[in-house]
């Protein structure tokens, strides 16, 4: 099946524009502007514009300029488009909640229920907060956090940060070549997993969460058993000298089902985890079989894996690379990826949404893009900063989740 490849643009809007229509609005100033830029090509082709905002008697109005039309704007969103570029209609969306956090985000992780959320730093401690419920009112509402608990035991930076499915336990790991598990309700570390020989970048449950995977660039990716603390398996590519950068876990499509022969394992025997690789390959194991079910190879001009997802039912694979996102039928020959997304900015992490994903980038707004190709809508930040992306989550109904490197978290509806 040839692939369908489409090119999604970068779009970016000046962080809390909102505070500028309402300055604007309640007659601090007559007149203001902010900025808006579209970059179409990776490598760098930009337009750049802005809107003109002020007050004609009781209202308040928004011109575009340079290209740029103000299609519509309410306290939710402002959807502008460019008809120089062809864009039609792009909308900002505004966050429904702001979290700042303490530190500088280095891994994130939201509860199966969304009520807590967990904040990896650089300096190796792990925040474990509450976010209180959006507060009345227009405009785009900042949301108080309430620190639980902070996790200390790391020696080096965080790189991930992972709930269990039940909420209730933690996992995280880093630079310091560790992963510990912690106990949410006192914050205790319950366990901590050594065996590998460099930082762990990633982290993936199996079934429940009796077995966990972990990916670190000592090249392995090692398969623990909670309770013992022990190592069940290690997986390393199959061919290549390279290290993993993201893993996960789905059923395998081809119907095998064997029950593992180590008594570590639990709930693997009709899994497969999914490994992406700093060369690119994407890497299908059989859990308990340990064997090597496919080899997905990067195109010729990309390289390492920097997103993993799954569909809900998980017969599609979400693969994103640094200019590129990639779905992969699991179910097919795997000769190559159905859809192709080539984005004109750097892709650091992915998450399924429907049937669209959500691209955190490394500048300009997160966005979520649709099966077709298509960007549905952008995350506008709502700092006065700019930021880079961290990382996205998305939690069902509950929104979309992005975490920037600043110590904000903004929460989106999905």
């Amino acid at each position: 099946m040839a692939t369908h490849t489409t090119t999604a643009f970068l779009y970016a809007i000046q962080p809390a524009y909102y505070d500028v229509i309402s300055e604007v609005s309640r007659g601090a100033t007559q007149k203001d502007q902010f900025w808006v830029w579209i970059t179409t090509t990776a490598d760098g082709g930009t337009k750049y514009g802005s809107v003109d905002v002020y007050r004609v008697g009781g209202t308040v109005e928004l011109r575009g300029i340079d290209g740029f039309e103000v299609l519509e704007y309410n306290d939710k969103m402002i959807r502008i488009a460019c008809n120089e570029l062809g864009v039609k209609s792009i909308e900002f969306r505004n966050p429904t909640s702001t979290i700042t956090t303490k530190s500088t985000i280095s891994g994130f992780d939201i509860s199966p229920s969304s009520n807590l959320y967990a904040v990896g730093s650089s300096s190796g401690t792990i925040a474990l907060s509450t976010q209180s419920p959006p507060q009345n009112g227009t405009g785009p509402t900042a949301t108080s956090e309430e620190l639980t608990r902070t996790l200390e035991g790391h020696f080096a930076y965080t790189t991930c940060v992972k709930f269990f499915p039940s909420g209730k336990v933690l996992l995280s790991c880093g630079g310091d070549m560790l992963i510990k598990l912690w106990n949410i309700a006192d914050g205790e570390c319950a366990r901590t997993f050594v065996g590998h020989k460099a930082a762990v970048v990633d982290l993936a449950m199996v079934g429940r969460g009796r077995n966990f995977l972990s990916a670190s660039a000592d090249r392995t990716v090692k398969l623990w058993e909670c309770a013992s603390g022990e190592c069940a398996h290690t997986f390393e590519h199959p061919t290549a000298a390279t290290a993993p950068t993201k893993v996960t876990v789905t059923t395998r499509q081809d119907g095998i089902v064997r029950a593992a022969e180590n008594a570590l394992e639990f709930e693997t025997e009709d899994k497969m985890a999914v490994v992406g690789f700093d060369n690119g390959d994407v890497v299908l194991y059989g859990m308990s079989t340990k064997d090597v079910l496919a080899v997905v190879g990067a195109p010729a001009a990309e390289a390492g894996v920097v997103g993993l997802d799954l569909s809900e039912d998980g017969t599609e694979l979400v693969v994103g690379r640094a200019h590129s996102v990639e779905r992969w039928d699991l179910q097919g020959d795997l000769a190559g990826p159905a859809q192709r997304v080539e984005t004109a900015g750097e892709v650091v992490g992915l998450a399924v949404i429907g049937d669209g994903v959500a691209l955190a980038m490394r500048e300009g707004g997160s966005m979520v893009v649709s099966r077709e190709g298509a960007v549905e809508w952008v995350a506008a930040a709502s700092a006065v900063a700019e930021s880079q992306a961290e990382g996205v989550a998305v939690r069902g109904h509950r929104g979309v989740f992005v975490a920037q490197r600043d110590g904000q978290l903004l929460r989106y509806r999905g």
